[in-house]
């Protein structure tokens, strides 16, 4: 990496319900550090970044995800049904560290008795958040692709003076679409050789991080 980038971590908050989304948050900044070469654009989940192991240093994993969360800004919020205990605790977090927070909503959920405490919570969470950050719907992976770019886009280019970037929605789905079938012959190479090194093991991680660049490096 170029000493004249600039890091920006982004972490992002979801549970696994929103998989998809958190995912393709992956491409999108993956798309946007190919357009701003004085940026390094860093996804931060700490499923990937953590080891899995005690943290004898904080009073919980909780604690020790948030030492993740203290360095990155902004933070990606997604959500759907409902909002986990620690999902809450992040935004509470981030919040009470004055970071910049992105909270996505996707739509379109259907409830039964089973699942409509839950959904309750995370609509009067919608409501409490307030002046805390604006709530962002989207519907279909189309929406939250071109939300989540245009958002990003407009905080790089006021935060750190860069051009504005104007990508239609069609070039926006044609670039993911490639990128998607990069990682797929990647993920396709390197699992069936997984076992062969640790190298190829790592290169696993850093796709799955959506840094391209380095599982190549390692492969």
């Amino acid at each position: 990496m170029s000493e004249n980038k600039a890091t920006i971590k982004i972490f992002i908050a979801s549970s696994k319900e929103v998989k998809v989304e958190r995912d393709r948050v992956v491409l999108i900044l993956f798309s946007l550090n190919k357009s701003y070469p004085n940026l390094h654009l860093e996804p931060v989940m700490w499923e990937y970044d953590m080891p899995l192991c005690t943290y004898p240093d904080y009073a919980n994993l909780q604690d020790a995800i948030n030492s993740y969360l203290e360095e990155s800004n902004p933070v990606v919020f997604i959500f759907h049904s409902r909002i986990g205990q620690y999902t809450k605790e992040e935004f509470d977090y981030a919040k009470d560290k004055k970071k910049k927070v992105f909270a996505f909503f996707k739509r379109g959920f259907s409830t039964d008795l089973s699942t409509l405490e839950g959904f309750t919570g995370l609509l009067n969470f919608e409501k409490e958040i307030g002046d805390k950050a604006v709530p962002i719907s989207f519907t279909t992976e189309k929406e939250f692709d071109y939300e989540i770019y245009t958002q990003l886009n407009l905080y790089l280019s006021k935060t750190y003076g860069v051009a504005l970037l104007n990508v239609t929605i069609d070039q926006l789905q044609n670039t993911i679409a490639e990128q998607e079938k990069t990682k797929t012959e990647l993920d396709v190479l390197l699992t069936n050789n997984k076992e062969n090194n640790e190298l190829k093991a790592q290169a696993l991680q850093e796709i799955a991080k959506g840094d391209y660049a380095a599982a190549e490096e390692h492969l």
